[in-house]
């Protein structure tokens, strides 16, 4: 099975979510972004993106999964 890791897209970088997603709200207990399964329980999908995997948190952060 393929590894998927989340990302937040910035304006001109891509960093890893670990760092807001450790001290979010929404996160779980490990400061992990919630999940059931593949859905992420604490983004929408940002359906107006061209690309698959994209998502809008909570937060107001634009996310990536990216393999």
């Amino acid at each position: 099975m393929e590894e998927t890791r989340l990302v937040l897209l910035l304006r001109d970088t891509v960093t890893s979510a670990e760092p807001v997603c450790t001290v979010c709200f929404y996160a779980d207990r490990q400061g992990r972004p919630r999940h059931r399964g593949e859905h992420l329980l604490c983004a929408s999908e940002d359906i107006s993106s061209p690309h698959a995997g994209r998502y809008r948190c909570r937060m107001g952060f634009h996310l990536a999964q990216i393999r």
